[in-house]
């Protein structure tokens, strides 16, 4: 059954790719997937099967796969190529034209049940029936060329009683597969994977790390084998030509390996989290496409992603990367500006998965999966221009164009005067010669009153005022950093803090004339 303890966080990715135009879609005359070590996966489109296609029938979980090309000796229905879907949760198997989605078949839980046991003698199922047990936890599948024979393991999952067991289907008359015969493995056996080797004819299994051939008529598992750095084995399929193996795993990604030397391709471990898969369970081969099934099962029901098959297609250009986003432009603010821009006209074949953007100078940064972004920590009254680089699955692209120039803005501290303190001012404009406009209005010049009047030799000759609490109608927004860093010394002198001032506003500020003017 699909891992429940998965972490539930889903990539927000809208995906409305419509498979009605596939129809006649003759998927096994398609190339092979590329053969590179810079592959970029670009997701082509979604088989829905919550419901599938044209009809009210559902999957309840999604656990193996198995891809049976058409073939005129022995067709599918339809003359096409047949996807087969397993899952455990509906104890079934679906099959699926890869190129419209369509329903094609499917076998449930009576079938499975009513299977008899593949007896050596007759070479075929006249044993006892599979019964209840058999068909709970169905996973992987794989398919023979050489015999036209389909395979459905199901493992130990999740109690006791479940015992692990594999199916062997064989054609009918009505050209699609039906339970021939199965046989029982040892308790505690699970193969969450198959697949068939088209060179050597061998049916191979895997879990978790290791690897093993199966033969059915023994019924004999042969020894395990590893490949280096290959874990949590989900689904795994051959390349037509044998070549290459490739695998899903439980990381949510497709890797794939040379068959010849039992290793990892280089390049070859690619994240399918960003197309908004969550738990990779099987993967196939269809001409030079990757099919990839999702059996999370903590979607929504009504979410079209539900135990969806995601389609891929691999490009191998080494300009994998995103293009330049456009121009940016900045709206500053204190200490900071915010930036914005448009996304990249090229993906490089990959979605974007997020935005970097870079002060000049300085090198501030911020990182968004938005367009906009806020870079903080800019000193105030200095010019700044921004750049902004896409990134994707294979690394950032080149950087934008630099934006036009914006100046960091410092704090504003906006203070309003009472009349009492307005008769104040304009004694203090008179004092220093200061127009009492400039006075009342421009923060700078009261700034230098009270760095001047707090000076031994600032005294003035002046009486306290009695302070009027009351909001007057003048008001002086102190925006210059030279301001600000004037108002910050006079506290630090007097032992208050800026908060104080923004408290006490005018009030205090007259009253801070009359101290330490002695």
């Amino acid at each position: 059954m699909a891992d429940t303890g998965k972490q539930a966080v889903r990539l927000a990715i809208a995906l409305s790719i419509s498979v009605a135009g596939f129809a006649g879609f003759d998927v096994t005359a398609r190339a092979a997937v590329p053969d590179t070590d810079t592959p970029v996966l670009r997701l082509a489109r979604t088989i829905r099967t919550t419901p599938f296609t044209g009809t009210s029938s559902s999957m309840r979980d999604g656990e193996g796969s198995a891809y049976v090309p058409n073939d005129p000796a022995h067709p599918n229905i339809g003359g096409t190529g047949s996807l087969w879907l397993s899952e455990d949760n509906g104890r079934a198997v679906w099959e699926v034209d890869p190129a419209t989605g369509a329903l094609k078949s499917s076998i449930r839980d009576a079938t499975w049940q009513a299977t008899k046991q593949f007896d050596p003698n007759t070479g075929t199922g006249t044993g006892s029936a599979a019964g209840s047990n058999r068909d709970p936890d169905l996973e992987s599948m794989a398919y023979d060329r050489a015999t036209d024979t389909l395979y459905a393991f199901s493992g130990k999952c999740c109690t006791s009683s479940v015992l692990p067991t594999v199916f062997r289907l064989r054609r009918g008359t009505d050209h699609t597969f039906h339970p021939e015969s199965f046989q029982a493995f040892p308790s505690g056996s699970d193969f969450t994977a198959a697949a068939w080797h088209p060179d050597d004819h061998s049916l191979y299994v895997g879990v978790g790390s290791d690897l093993r051939t199966y033969d059915y008529v023994t019924n004999t598992p042969g020894s395990t084998f590893r490949v280096s750095g290959l874990s949590s084995i989900r689904g795994m399929t051959f390349s037509d030509d044998g070549r290459d193996l490739f695998v899903a795993n439980a990381s949510v990604k497709v890797l794939r390996v040379d068959w010849a030397t039992k290793a990892l391709r280089s390049g070859w471990s690619l994240d399918l989290k960003p197309f908004g898969m969550l738990d990779s369970r099987a993967v196939e081969v269809i001409g030079d496409q990757l099919f990839l099934l999702d059996g999370y099962d903590s979607q929504s029901s009504g979410d079209p992603l539900r135990y969806a098959v995601f389609v891929f297609d691999v490009c191998c250009s080494e300009a994998g990367v995103p293009g330049a986003p456009g121009t940016p432009t900045a709206t500053p603010g204190v200490g900071a500006a915010t930036v914005s821009f448009t996304p990249p006209t090229s993906d490089g074949g990959s979605p974007v998965t997020g935005y970097d953007v870079r002060a000049t100078p300085g090198g501030a940064t911020c990182a968004t999966t938005t367009l906009s972004c806020t870079i903080v920590g800019l000193a105030p009254g200095t010019s700044y221009r921004f750049s902004v680089t896409a990134k994707n699955i294979r690394g950032p692209g080149p950087a934008s164009a630099l934006s036009p120039p914006v100046v960091a803005l410092a704090a504003q501290f906006t203070v309003n005067f009472s009349a009492t303190e307005i008769s104040y001012i304009n004694q203090a404009a008179d004092y220093f010669g200061i127009p009492r406009v400039d006075a009342l209005r421009h923060g700078a010049r009261i700034v230098r009153f009270i760095d001047a009047l707090t000076q031994p030799h600032g005294v003035g000759p002046f009486t306290p005022p009695v302070l009027n609490p009351g909001p007057g109608t003048v008001t002086a927004n102190y925006t210059d950093p030279n301001e600000v860093v004037a108002m910050e010394q006079l506290a630090a002198r007097l032992g208050l803090t800026m908060t104080e001032f923004h408290d006490v506003g005018a009030d205090h500020l007259i009253f801070l004339w009359w101290v330490n003017t002695h």
